[in-house]
């Protein structure tokens, strides 16, 4: 039993650990990129940490034992938020995975918006339920209603996502891209298997740490790595034989010579020191041309501005 329990452990940490590098990789890469994939996938991430995390702490607590934690004061709070938590996160969960493949699955715009409502009513009903089985159903008891609703009602809320799982197997067929179908499949590929894992963790694996349903969005994430790994450097790195700007085009949009020769040196990846010493100007002086440059473009940061450039 200590060898089961140290693996299960184990895996349980290797998951956390892998859901929170991804997210923290779509958070930056967000930050650059604005992309909407990456936005996607973050309304899906953050809650998914949170759950994790939450999961993590209350089996690190059962551990070590420690009365001012395991009994106290202090753990009926942590319940008390705990079990709020999860319940908004798991809703969370479901509500923008849905929202996410819904606007992924070659419909028309009509259908989408019929999918959208039906999305609402199941998300809210599935959080009125955690809410009437915390409140009526424990009566008040916060850590019986903490491992409920970490558990039992988590894992509800991910075996419904086997119907996405379904859904995009089923549309796989219509994708109209390269792109969209990988998507697709990756879903397919990621929730499926919830339908036996479902099965599995209610009969053998109740009451333990790590569930298999984990392994659904440890893939989940493996597939969000790969996507964005090749959707990032396609779409947003520049390739060596395109890093110069048209001039022509960027007078056209508006651009003076003194700001297109700031441009082509942000692109070639000089720094603003750089930049001044070159065109012996004040790092100030180049800080306020980059600012319009990126007023001009509306973006935010250089690799932004390298993608824009490319598309004018």
């Amino acid at each position: 039993m200590p060898v089961i329990t140290i693996t299960l452990d184990f895996l349980l940490f290797i998951t956390t650990a892998l859901i929170f590098s991804i997210t923290i990789l779509c958070v930056l890469l967000y930050h650059r990129v604005s992309d909407k994939y990456l936005k996607g996938f973050l309304g899906v991430l953050f809650p998914l940490m949170i759950q994790s995390g939450l999961n993590m702490i209350k089996t690190y607590m059962n551990r070590v034992k420690i009365p001012l934690l395991s009994n106290g004061s202090s753990y009926l709070t942590f319940a008390l938020l705990a079990t709020f938590t999860s319940i908004l996160c798991s809703a969370a969960i479901l509500f923008f995975l849905s929202r996410y493949l819904t606007e992924l699955l070659p419909i028309p715009r009509k259908q989408k918006v019929l999918a959208y409502r039906i999305i609402n009513v199941i998300s809210f009903i599935y959080l009125l339920s955690c809410l009437f089985a915390v409140f009526f159903i424990n009566e008040g008891d916060w850590l019986s209603a903490m491992d409920l609703v970490l558990e039992d009602l988590f894992l509800t809320g991910s075996f419904l996502l086997s119907a996405h799982g379904i859904t995009s197997l089923f549309y796989l067929k219509y994708a109209e891209n390269r792109e969209q179908e990988n998507m697709l499949r990756g879903i397919a590929i990621t929730f499926l298997p919830l339908l036996p894992f479902f099965t599995l963790d209610m009969l053998f694996f109740k009451g333990m740490a790590f569930k298999l349903t984990y392994l659904s969005y440890a893939t989940f994430c493996v597939n969000i790595y790969l996507f964005i790994s090749r959707h990032y450097i396609r779409k947003y790195e520049p390739e060596p034989g395109n890093l110069e700007p048209q001039s022509d085009r960027l007078i056209q949009a508006g651009f003076s010579k003194r700001e297109i020769e700031i441009i082509s040196l942000v692109i070639k990846g000089q720094t603003n020191k750089e930049i001044g010493e070159e065109l012996f100007i004040s790092i100030n002086t180049v800080k306020t041309h980059i600012k319009n440059i990126y007023a001009k473009l509306k973006v935010t940061n250089r690799i932004q501005l390298i993608n824009k450039t490319r598309t004018i």
